[in-house]
Protein backbone atom coordinates (compact mmCIF):
# COMPACT_ATOMS: atom_id res chain seq x y z
CA UNK A 1 0.00 0.00 0.00
CA UNK A 2 1.43 3.33 -1.35
CA UNK A 3 1.01 5.98 1.92
CA UNK A 4 3.08 8.77 0.87
CA UNK A 5 4.24 10.54 -2.54
CA UNK A 6 6.28 13.22 -3.22
CA UNK A 7 8.09 14.86 -6.02
CA UNK A 8 11.80 15.51 -5.62
CA UNK A 9 13.97 18.25 -6.64
CA UNK A 10 15.56 17.00 -9.83
CA UNK A 11 13.37 16.76 -12.86
CA UNK A 12 11.59 13.49 -13.03
CA UNK A 13 12.35 12.18 -9.37
CA UNK A 14 9.69 11.00 -7.39
CA UNK A 15 10.02 9.26 -3.66
CA UNK A 16 7.67 7.32 -2.27
CA UNK A 17 6.32 5.25 0.69
CA UNK A 18 4.90 1.67 0.60
CA UNK A 19 4.02 -0.43 3.50
CA UNK A 20 2.93 -3.65 4.31
CA UNK A 21 0.90 -5.39 7.03
CA UNK A 22 0.87 -9.10 8.33
CA UNK A 23 -0.76 -10.43 11.24
CA UNK A 24 1.94 -12.46 12.74
CA UNK A 25 0.11 -14.57 15.42
CA UNK A 26 2.27 -17.44 15.09
CA UNK A 27 5.68 -16.08 14.65
CA UNK A 28 8.35 -16.41 16.84
CA UNK A 29 9.43 -12.72 17.03
CA UNK A 30 9.23 -12.39 20.35
CA UNK A 31 7.82 -8.48 20.28
CA UNK A 32 5.15 -9.66 18.36
CA UNK A 33 3.99 -12.95 20.08
CA UNK A 34 0.44 -11.08 21.16
CA UNK A 35 -0.82 -11.31 17.89
CA UNK A 36 -0.27 -7.96 16.64
CA UNK A 37 -0.67 -6.73 12.97
CA UNK A 38 2.96 -6.25 11.94
CA UNK A 39 3.84 -3.37 9.82
CA UNK A 40 6.97 -2.49 7.85
CA UNK A 41 7.42 0.46 5.68
CA UNK A 42 9.91 1.31 2.81
CA UNK A 43 11.32 4.11 0.81
CA UNK A 44 11.95 3.87 -2.75
CA UNK A 45 13.38 6.87 -5.41
CA UNK A 46 12.52 6.48 -9.08
CA UNK A 47 14.85 9.09 -11.15
CA UNK A 48 12.39 8.37 -14.33
CA UNK A 49 8.94 9.71 -13.31
CA UNK A 50 8.18 6.03 -11.96
CA UNK A 51 9.07 3.75 -14.63
CA UNK A 52 11.55 2.04 -12.34
CA UNK A 53 12.22 2.48 -8.39
CA UNK A 54 15.44 1.38 -5.82
CA UNK A 55 15.48 1.58 -2.53
CA UNK A 56 15.87 4.82 -0.68
CA UNK A 57 15.76 3.40 3.00
CA UNK A 58 19.28 2.13 3.71
CA UNK A 59 20.35 3.56 7.39
CA UNK A 60 17.06 4.59 8.44
CA UNK A 61 16.28 2.40 11.59
CA UNK A 62 13.38 -0.19 11.14
CA UNK A 63 9.54 1.38 11.97
CA UNK A 64 6.79 3.36 10.74
CA UNK A 65 7.41 6.11 8.51
CA UNK A 66 4.45 8.74 9.32
CA UNK A 67 5.51 12.14 7.20
CA UNK A 68 7.67 12.70 3.73
CA UNK A 69 8.96 15.62 2.34
CA UNK A 70 11.05 16.74 -0.60
CA UNK A 71 12.21 20.23 0.25
CA UNK A 72 11.94 22.73 -3.03
CA UNK A 73 14.37 25.21 -1.59
CA UNK A 74 17.21 22.48 -1.01
CA UNK A 75 18.09 19.19 -1.88
CA UNK A 76 17.08 17.73 1.46
CA UNK A 77 14.51 14.97 1.56
CA UNK A 78 13.00 14.65 5.20
CA UNK A 79 10.56 11.68 6.99
CA UNK A 80 9.07 11.66 10.63
CA UNK A 81 9.78 7.93 11.82
CA UNK A 82 8.08 6.46 14.33
CA UNK A 83 10.42 3.52 15.49
CA UNK A 84 9.72 0.10 15.67
CA UNK A 85 8.62 -1.61 19.30
CA UNK A 86 7.07 -1.65 22.44
CA UNK A 87 4.95 1.99 22.36
CA UNK A 88 6.77 2.99 25.77
CA UNK A 89 9.93 2.46 23.74
CA UNK A 90 9.84 3.53 20.39
CA UNK A 91 11.96 6.07 19.17
CA UNK A 92 10.49 8.89 17.21
CA UNK A 93 11.80 11.83 15.27
CA UNK A 94 12.96 13.91 11.86
CA UNK A 95 15.40 12.09 9.63
CA UNK A 96 16.87 14.27 6.30
CA UNK A 97 18.69 13.02 3.79
CA UNK A 98 21.09 15.17 1.51
CA UNK A 99 21.65 12.72 -1.10
CA UNK A 100 18.25 11.92 -2.59
CA UNK A 101 18.18 8.47 0.39
CA UNK A 102 21.58 6.94 0.36
CA UNK A 103 22.27 8.74 4.00
CA UNK A 104 20.08 9.23 6.85
CA UNK A 105 21.03 11.34 9.78
CA UNK A 106 18.58 11.95 12.69
CA UNK A 107 17.56 15.80 13.20
CA UNK A 108 17.96 16.96 16.67
CA UNK A 109 14.37 18.09 17.62
CA UNK A 110 15.03 18.09 21.62
CA UNK A 111 13.18 15.10 22.27
CA UNK A 112 12.42 11.74 20.94
CA UNK A 113 8.62 11.11 21.72
CA UNK A 114 7.14 13.44 18.75
CA UNK A 115 5.77 11.47 16.31
CA UNK A 116 5.46 14.08 12.98
CA UNK A 117 2.38 14.36 11.20
CA UNK A 118 3.21 16.86 8.28
CA UNK A 119 6.08 19.20 7.06
CA UNK A 120 5.73 21.68 4.87
CA UNK A 121 7.14 24.89 4.11
CA UNK A 122 5.57 28.29 5.06
CA UNK A 123 4.42 30.80 2.45
CA UNK A 124 7.72 32.18 0.04
CA UNK A 125 9.86 28.94 1.12
CA UNK A 126 10.72 30.60 4.40
CA UNK A 127 10.40 28.99 7.23
CA UNK A 128 9.98 24.54 7.68
CA UNK A 129 7.51 23.17 9.87
CA UNK A 130 6.52 20.02 10.94
CA UNK A 131 3.05 18.80 13.16
CA UNK A 132 3.57 16.67 15.96
CA UNK A 133 2.12 15.04 18.33
CA UNK A 134 4.08 13.53 21.44
CA UNK A 135 3.71 10.34 23.46
CA UNK A 136 2.62 11.55 26.86
CA UNK A 137 -0.76 10.92 28.53
CA UNK A 138 -2.80 12.49 27.69
CA UNK A 139 -0.54 13.09 24.33
CA UNK A 140 -0.34 16.97 23.35
CA UNK A 141 -0.04 18.63 19.82
CA UNK A 142 3.20 20.62 18.82
CA UNK A 143 4.08 22.53 15.84
CA UNK A 144 7.88 23.35 15.30
CA UNK A 145 9.25 25.81 13.08
CA UNK A 146 12.58 26.26 11.58
CA UNK A 147 14.13 29.50 9.72
CA UNK A 148 17.48 27.66 8.73
CA UNK A 149 16.00 24.86 6.89
CA UNK A 150 16.16 22.51 9.22
CA UNK A 151 19.62 22.80 11.40
CA UNK A 152 17.73 23.94 14.85
CA UNK A 153 13.94 24.24 15.91
CA UNK A 154 11.82 26.16 17.95
CA UNK A 155 8.79 23.87 19.41
CA UNK A 156 5.31 25.54 20.40
CA UNK A 157 2.63 23.80 21.57
CA UNK A 158 -0.59 24.00 19.24
CA UNK A 159 -3.09 22.18 21.34
CA UNK A 160 -4.07 20.39 24.39
CA UNK A 161 -6.47 17.57 24.21
CA UNK A 162 -7.48 17.92 27.32
CA UNK A 163 -8.73 14.01 27.31
CA UNK A 164 -10.65 14.26 24.05
CA UNK A 165 -8.20 12.00 21.56
CA UNK A 166 -10.03 13.69 19.04
CA UNK A 167 -8.55 17.17 19.86
CA UNK A 168 -4.81 16.16 18.30
CA UNK A 169 -3.18 17.55 15.58
CA UNK A 170 -3.78 15.11 12.66
CA UNK A 171 -2.30 17.85 9.85
CA UNK A 172 -0.86 20.95 9.23
CA UNK A 173 -0.97 23.17 5.87
CA UNK A 174 0.43 26.37 5.53
CA UNK A 175 -1.60 29.26 4.06
CA UNK A 176 -0.05 29.55 0.64
CA UNK A 177 0.39 33.66 0.72
CA UNK A 178 1.26 34.59 4.39
CA UNK A 179 4.16 32.94 5.96
CA UNK A 180 2.91 33.32 9.61
CA UNK A 181 -0.02 31.54 8.76
CA UNK A 182 -0.53 27.48 9.39
CA UNK A 183 -4.12 25.75 9.17
CA UNK A 184 -4.28 22.92 11.89
CA UNK A 185 -6.81 20.09 11.39
CA UNK A 186 -7.53 17.76 14.30
CA UNK A 187 -8.12 13.65 14.18
CA UNK A 188 -11.78 14.69 15.11
CA UNK A 189 -12.61 16.72 12.16
CA UNK A 190 -11.38 20.25 13.39
CA UNK A 191 -9.87 23.19 11.65
CA UNK A 192 -7.58 25.78 13.22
Amino acid sequence: RLTHLVVGATNGELFAVSTSEVYRQDDDTIWLVSGRLATSAALYRSADGGANWAPATNDLIPGSITALYGDPASPALFVGLQGAGEPAARRHGLWVSEDKGANWTPVGLGREDLRIWRITRGARQRDLFLGATDAGTPPRSFVLRSRNDGRTWAMFEALRSDGNPGRLLADLSAHPEDPDLLFITTQGGELY
